[in-house]
């Protein structure tokens, strides 16, 4: 551990990089903030994994939003999962207090309270923003589970039925699909299915059918691009 006179110094070299770089913030050694101790990385490194950890309270939501606003600021647009609303306080300018300035003057920073450009994206239609449709299939049981606010048991028997609806994919599609053969989206996920499993001819039976029905459907488009994808049919 470096003295603290050249505390500073050694961090500001240990992160010292070349072209655009993320602000995340100032040294600390033992309780005393060092302004001039930059810790900093280049944006070229975040192609690359990151883990930011830490107790509650510690600062891991704001080391987010800062993150998130720094990469939009130098022109990268910036996708965040973001289940609970933690970040979304971004799209609005925040608001100065005391302890705030002296925290920011106390690192050199020229603190101005701004918002950053956001749009809201959300599933099912639920809530504000744009809707984003999804299959059950694609959700997947851990993340339903969280949704649904299942404990563990609920979750594994989650998991199960999951399993057996992927073994069972074919059958129970087929049957629906004998029962009703005028709702294009069961024909579509039908089509599918035989697509996947390498049954091109039913395949391209079933899409065919879905698209003839001339009503439109959330995965007409795919399945017009999964129809044009098929391979030729084998003259006889």
């Amino acid at each position: 551990m470096p003295d603290a006179p050249d505390f500073a110094a050694t961090i500001t070299a240990a992160y010292a990089v070349e072209g655009p770089a993320l602000d995340l913030g100032r040294g600390v050694l033992g309780e005393e903030l060092h302004r001039d101790a930059v810790v900093q990385a280049p944006l070229a490194m975040l192609t690359r994994h990151g883990l930011i950890a830490g107790a509650t309270g510690t600062g891991k939501t704001k080391t987010l939003q800062v993150l998130a606003e720094q990469i939009a600021a130098l022109g990268v647009p910036v996708f965040a999962a973001d289940i609970k609303g933690d970040l979304s306080g971004i799209a609005t300018p925040g608001t100065e207090s005391e302890k705030l300035l002296a925290r920011t003057q106390g690192i050199g920073q020229d603190w101005r309270p701004r918002a950053t450009q956001t749009e809201f994206y959300t599933l099912g239609g639920m809530g504000v923003g744009v809707p984003i449709r999804t299959t059950i299939a694609r959700f997947g049981p851990v993340m339903l589970a969280k949704v649904l606010g299942l404990n563990e048991t609920q979750e594994s028997s989650l998991t199960l039925v999951f399993h057996y609806a992927d073994a069972k994919a074919l059958p129970l599609l087929e049957t629906a699909a004998k029962g009703a053969p005028k709702i294009p989206s069961v024909l579509y996920h039908l089509g599918k299915a035989y697509h996947q499993a390498g049954r091109f001819a039913d395949a391209r039976q079933v899409l065919s059918q879905a698209l003839e029905l001339k009503a439109d459907f959330p995965e007409m488009e795919d399945a017009r691009k999964t129809l044009d994808a098929l391979p030729a049919e084998k003259k006889k």
